[in-house]
């Protein structure tokens, strides 16, 4: 394990300083339209850093249920938090441009800001609730312009197999667009490294993309506890095994 995480730490140092180049050559390219830096740069960090990045600390990752994500409108994916690494496992496998909320501490890793902001990434700081609404607000306004949000509902990473409440003011980012929630599923990625800290190790990781959820045709009295219920999809996701997937219509029932 220790020879992974060497070699990981590596990587990510001589990859993130040879795209420095690339980073400069996608900033002129978006000097005039800041929008069109999106692509590339996802493009650049979802196979040039996340997928070499886990295959060589031993992410052995299954993926189930890509056809349920939309393809014609941007979703708000709503995903279980084990591991300081889910968004580096989910992130190669979003359709479309995505942005991803992360811990505010993320701005200060060298190499990492610049990429973010070019990914219209959102920083989350727990110790500042009008922070978090802005960031809510601004979430709003990439999904309108039809870039898709990844965030994890519980706000922290659980550190036991029980998934914690999802914050309902992250449900607000599906409530004031109409977007439709994808929830998802991740296993075993805790065995990647915070079941063993401070070395990185192999582990059968599993990604399930659950069915939309169709926020829209909920009534304004469904859309309360709005978070409880998506827990619930993600929880009955996991109880099912990987790759097992449910309509929220059948997991949650109104009066």
């Amino acid at each position: 394990m220790i020879f992974r995480t060497i070699f990981g730490l590596l990587y990510f140092m001589v990859a993130g300083t040879l795209l420095v180049p690339a980073w400069c050559v996608v900033w002129l390219i978006g000097r005039k339209k800041p929008e069109t830096k999106h692509a590339p740069s996802q493009w650049l960090i979802a196979n040039l850093i996340f997928r070499p990045i886990l295959w060589i600390i031993g992410a052995d990752v299954t993926v189930y249920g890509t056809e349920n994500i939309p393809e014609d409108t941007p979703s708000v994916y709503m995903a279980n938090h084990r591991s300081m690494l889910d968004s580096l496992i989910l992130y190669p496998h979003f359709k479309g441009l995505c942005g991803v909320v992360a811990k505010l501490e993320v701005k200060k890793i060298p190499f990492v800001k610049g990429w973010m902001d070019n990914l219209h990434c959102l920083y989350f700081d727990r110790s500042d609730m009008r922070e978090g609404l802005k960031m809510i607000l601004t979430g709003i306004e990439y999904l309108k312009s039809g870039i898709s949000i990844c965030i994890m509902p519980e706000g922290t990473r659980s550190k036991t197999d029980e998934v914690l409440s999802f914050k309902e003011g992250s449900m607000k980012l599906a409530t004031k667009t109409g977007c439709p929630i994808v929830p998802v599923a991740i296993t075993g990625s805790a065995d990647l490294f915070e079941n063993h800290k401070p070395f990185f190790g192999p582990s059968k990781v599993t990604v399930t993309f659950g069915k939309p959820i169709d926020v829209k045709s909920l009534s304004r009295d469904q859309q309360k506890n709005l978070g409880v219920h998506v827990r619930e999809v993600v929880v009955a996701m996991l109880e099912g095994g990987p790759g097992h997937t449910v309509a929220f219509e059948d997991v949650v029932k109104f009066d």
